[in-house]
């Protein structure tokens, strides 16, 4: 077993008993051996604990299926940990799958990826949504464009 295999086999074993750690998380995130499956850490992003939902979004936007990190970030009704999820998705070169959650029909995840965008500086990616069907939202949409950054 490899020494990525074996950070994957301790985080997951730490989830399962309810624990969250930072340093299992980086010794994940470090791996340079290539591709590592990171499977079984995807159920935890459904996990009653926060802290463990934002260490299992870190893992699986950086190592894992990005289809599965939108899927979580869709159900999250935790106004804390969804930032975080998106951070994730972001860090795994998400930013195209993030843009298409601005058509998101949910006004919170729709709120969330738009402070998403402007915290990483890409009001552009935001464009789209002057031509939403919601007159506030092309309000504040335009407000933030002519907002100096």
């Amino acid at each position: 077993m490899s020494l990525s295999q074996r950070a994957v086999v301790a985080c997951e074993r730490a989830m399962k008993q309810g624990m969250a750690s930072e340093r299992l998380v980086r010794d994940i995130l470090k791996n340079k051996e290539g591709q590592i499956d990171v499977s079984c850490i995807e159920p935890f992003l459904n996990h009653a604990d926060p802290m463990i939902r934002r260490m299992a979004a870190r893992v699986v936007g950086a190592k894992g299926d990005a289809c599965v990190l939108i899927r979580a970030i869709l159900k999250e009704k935790n106004d804390e940990v969804l930032p975080d999820m998106l951070d994730a998705l972001v860090a795994g070169d998400g930013i195209e799958i993030l843009a298409e959650l601005l058509n998101n029909e949910n006004p919170f995840v729709k709120e969330a990826v738009v402070r998403m965008f402007r915290r990483i500086k890409r009001n552009d990616c935001l464009f789209p949504l002057l031509f939403d069907k919601d007159d506030s939202v092309v309000n504040r949409i335009k407000r933030y464009f002519h907002e100096k950054n």
